[in-house]
């Protein structure tokens, strides 16, 4: 008769239970779908898009030269808001949350860490299709992040992760 193993390791979602003790840091990651959705589709549009317009432009005979050098510009101005200007973290991919380092999301290109008593309000959006956590500091353009849906049933544990982490800082 063989002997079954017995489970080991302890998932996330049992971690962050007010009845079990929390470890910290907690990590949680969307699928690896997502993520390698949301890692490649900024390059590849960035990359198509300057493809596209290099093309265009070179053409001396291009009616819509103003109207691609405009949204060349558009363009430009949309990557230095969504690089520099924090907006990549919007939705981000990864989250890690520790009560004494704050909070790190993880997008496209870009890492960046709050500390948890620049959290604010959570509340549960329909429009964004998941949890917004306001920010009570602005950085850069970022204002608040969305835990979407593609982290599938981990958002709950992240929210409740972030809820406890400012429960322990108070």
């Amino acid at each position: 008769m063989r002997r079954q193993r017995t489970k080991t390791r302890i998932e996330t979602s049992e971690l962050a239970t007010e009845s079990n003790p929390v470890r910290w840091p907690q990590f949680f990651r969307a699928s690896a779908f997502w993520s390698a959705n949301l890692i490649a589709a900024p390059i590849v549009g960035i990359g198509g898009f300057t493809l596209i317009l290099v093309g265009n432009i070179s053409r001396e005979d291009s009616p819509g030269s103003l109207v691609l050098s405009l949204l060349a510009v558009y363009a430009v101005a949309t990557i230095l808001a969504y690089f520099p200007g924090n907006l990549s973290v919007l939705w981000p991919y990864a989250i890690q949350v520790d009560p004494l380092a704050g909070v790190q999301l993880w997008g496209p290109l870009k890492k960046i860490a709050i500390p948890i008593s620049e959290i604010g309000e959570i509340e549960e959006s329909l429009l964004w299709q998941g949890y917004v956590i306001h920010l009570t500091r602005r950085r850069v353009a970022l204002t608040q992040f969305v835990v979407p849906w593609y982290f599938g049933s981990q958002r709950k544990d992240v929210v409740r992760a972030i809820r406890l982490a400012k429960e322990r800082m108070i």
